[in-house]
């Protein structure tokens, strides 16, 4: 299983200015507060680097202009500004994500009791872990794709596959190969086994957020407008 949380790795982290930093660059009137005109709209306090075009894909200040405005009089002080660095601070020091594999058997908190290992970097935001011939298969946001050993958590290889920005689908697997689809709409197929190996990268052309599905020999995918449908028919 994974888990992801928006602070979870160093890069989804922003190292914020102080606010006499902030006010010296954007306070206009010069009245030692900011107001939400003042506020810099590109200023982010988290950020998903390879979600390229999601929605949230930047969480900005400006957005949360109203929570650290916590008098609720249109202005941020210095004091408001560093308490909501302050709670911010704590938000980070207790977050956390990783892939888990769990146990079998237990009773209660498995996850405290039954964890045979965890891995804490490249954990997918959405796509569900993928396990198939021995192996586990996970991607994140940026087309980066990590293949650990199911029994011992070892990675086998982490590779980026050549189709990056953001990532709804999940993995599926059939026949020894592993099918990725982008958001961006290219499908990606790789051999399954202890090497990266691209076998196909096919643009579809539209966006794809659906998991493809495997039935009968036939991989079916469903892209913003279509539904397609492949086959090897000369097998």
């Amino acid at each position: 299983v994974a888990t992801w949380n928006n602070f979870g790795e160093p890069d989804l982290r922003v190292e914020l200015p102080s606010f006499a930093k902030l006010a010296e660059q954007h306070d206009k009137d010069q009245d030692g507060r900011l107001s939400k005109n003042e506020c810099p709209g590109d200023l982010a306090m988290t950020r998903r680097p390879d979600a390229s075009g999601a929605q949230g894909g930047e969480l900005t200040a400006k957005m949360f202009f109203d929570r650290i405005d916590a008098d609720k009089d249109g202005h941020v002080s210095s004091l408001e500004w560093t308490g909501a660095m302050a709670l911010l601070k704590l938000m980070l020091a207790s977050a956390e994500h990783g892939l888990l594999a769990i146990k079998s058997g237990g009773e209660g908190d498995v996850t405290r009791t039954h964890v045979a290992w965890q891995e804490k970097r490249n954990i997918p935001e959405v796509p569900s872990p993928l396990a198939y011939g021995g192996r586990v298969y996970v991607v994140r946001n940026g087309g980066v794709l990590t293949c650990l050993e199911g029994e011992t958590g070892r990675i086998v290889f982490r590779q980026r596959l050549g189709a990056p920005g953001s990532y709804y689908s999940s993995p599926v697997a059939g026949d020894g190969k592993v099918y990725l689809a982008s958001q961006d709409g290219m499908l990606v197929v790789l051999a399954a086994g202890e090497t990266f190996q691209v076998l196909a990268r096919n643009e579809l052309a539209e966006a794809v957020f659906a998991t493809p599905a495997i039935s009968d020999g036939t991989l079916y995918v469903r892209t913003a407008g279509h539904l397609w449908a492949f086959r090897n028919d000369a097998e």
